[in-house]
């Protein structure tokens, strides 16, 4: 009881930004975040993840967004993919030297190393022993911050094609919190100058609309996360096209009464041999029918 291991982002002299700590309780493992805490003026511990077996591995992970601003820093947490946990206020330890650690402005903190420590009283008894730590990975990038926890941002606007009346709706993923992944996406397409909106719901962000009526079209599409549903993307624009009736075909001309295709007293392109050839070759095979039986 008592023993802790921990470890801490800092810039390699002690100028730490933030806390975590492994102690061993009855139950097990247990970890924790200490985050400054201003209303208590003081350090809160926060238990993200306890009674961890001690015989099994266990993947631990952080990632600590720094922004631009006061007591707004993110800190993210994840245990064995099981455990997700974010703080979106007092995220880093910024306050502390912004507040009371009587550092003069500016002050900057950057992170790009661990600590680790062991501290509190030894315990020789338990020599031999302790915490393998087996694999550690670490990375320092400029990106955009994680979204803290609450519905997804709204997603881009979405790109339309049309193909005939089948419409393929498309857009990217939104930012949203990593404890909180996006479950669904929904598109709607509303008709300009008033109707009914279509709307196709799954889990990407492709769709594909068919049977789609004549008319332009506003497409809009949201994404929903176990706390709810993002504010709409920026509308599109889509156009439906009527489809073209074929031409009729022509009506016979009233006046061709032999139907033969042309008015009446009217010759047709062969006119003048056709008939005669057709009477000549009638009589051709007749004669020659005629003579085959004869022989």
């Amino acid at each position: 009881p008592g023993l802790v291991f921990g470890f801490f982002p800092d810039r390699g002299d002690g100028a730490r930004m933030a806390n975590f700590r492994i102690s061993d309780q009855p139950d097990g493992l247990q970890l924790d975040v200490s985050l400054v805490d201003l209303d208590a003026d003081n350090f809160v511990y926060h238990t993200i993840a306890s009674g961890l077996s001690r015989t099994e591995v266990h993947t631990l992970e952080f990632t600590l967004d720094f922004v631009d601003g006061s007591n707004n820093d993110v800190l993210w947490l994840g245990v064995d993919d099981s455990t997700c946990t974010t703080f979106s206020a007092s995220g880093s330890w910024e306050e502390y030297h912004r507040q009371w650690a009587n550092n003069i402005p500016p002050i900057t903190f950057p992170v790009d190393s661990i600590m680790f420590r062991v501290y509190n009283p030894p315990a020789p008894a338990n020599a031999g022993g302790g915490i393998l730590f087996d694999t550690f990975n670490f990375s320092s990038s400029t990106v955009p911050a994680m979204r803290g926890e609450g519905p997804p941002a709204a997603p881009q606007a979405p790109v339309a094609t049309v193909d005939g009346q089948a419409v393929h709706v498309t857009t990217s993923a939104p930012a949203t919190n990593r404890c909180q992944p996006v479950t669904s996406y929904t598109a709607t397409l509303t008709p300009e100058g008033g109707g009914t909106p279509i709307t196709l719901t799954g889990p990407t962000p492709d769709f594909d609309f068919g049977g789609v009526p004549p008319g332009t079209y506003t497409i809009t599409v949201i994404a929903t996360n176990i706390a709810g549903a993002s504010d709409p993307s920026q509308g599109s624009t889509a156009t439906v096209a009527a489809l073209t009736s074929p031409s009729p075909s022509p009506s016979p001309d009233p006046s061709d009464t032999d139907g033969d295709g042309n008015p009446d007293d009217e010759l047709a392109n062969t006119g003048p041999t056709l008939a005669p050839l057709a009477a000549v070759a009638l009589g051709l095979v007749a004669l020659g029918f005629v003579a085959r039986r004869r022989a």
